[in-house]
């Protein structure tokens, strides 16, 4: 318990220091270059007179120079495409929208898994204490684990753990939702929610590999 909570912890940690993810330059970014760079006459194509901005934008295929502003205008043109022809639905809102969705609906199972887990706790040591038993008390049944009762360290215990998981489930909400908002790429999008979820499964990985 303690390795998968220091795990998950330190995941958290790099993503909250890391996934910042990509995102679109300010406009008065692309503009000052525009207007710097791009339609400065040392730059313009000699053989077609055509400004630096014009092959660009025009999707001119072998430039030597502004290769980072025509990738990121293809970039634009992949997120801003839209999904179903002659209407108004870009794909990448669109889609940034249904992996945040999904991402939030996993958070919340997340959420009531470890409820879930912390009632349990709490009914088995309140039935211990209506049998009078205080300390923790277990029994083997057909290879299954069932407790009879806990001890109030151990439920404490248990809380604390409760408590650690929901920080951590809380924590790769904001940050798994910004990081996906900020996602530019449409490919990257699915593959982004499917490195958060990684990070919830850390547990179940590391309990079946012991």
């Amino acid at each position: 318990l303690v390795g998968n909570a220091a795990g998950q912890i330190l995941f958290c940690l790099v993503a909250w220091r890391s996934f910042d993810g990509e995102h679109f330059p300010d406009v008065s970014e692309v503009e000052r270059w525009r207007y710097t760079v791009g339609h400065h006459v040392s730059w313009t194509d000699l053989g077609t007179s055509a400004s630096l901005a014009s092959l660009v934008c025009g999707n001119y295929r072998s430039l030597a120079l502004g290769t980072d502003q025509r990738a990121l205008a293809e970039q634009i043109e992949q997120y801003s495409e839209g999904l179903v022809p002659n209407l108004d639905l870009p794909q990448g809102p669109l889609l940034s929208a249904l992996v945040i969705s999904v991402w939030f609906l996993v958070i919340v199972r997340e959420y009531k898994e470890t409820l879930s887990f912390m009632s349990g706790i709490a009914v088995a040591h309140w039935q211990g204490r209506g049998k009078g038993i205080r300390h923790t008390k277990f029994r083997t049944t057909e290879g299954s684990l069932r407790f009879i009762s806990l001890s109030l360290g151990h439920v404490l215990g248990m809380g604390v753990i409760v408590i650690v998981r929901v920080f951590i489930a809380s924590t790769l909400l904001y940050v798994g939702a910004k990081w996906l908002a900020n996602t530019t790429s449409v490919e990257e999008m699915i593959l982004n929610a499917s490195a958060l979820s990684f990070i919830l499964e850390f547990d179940e990985a590391l309990f079946f590999s012991m």
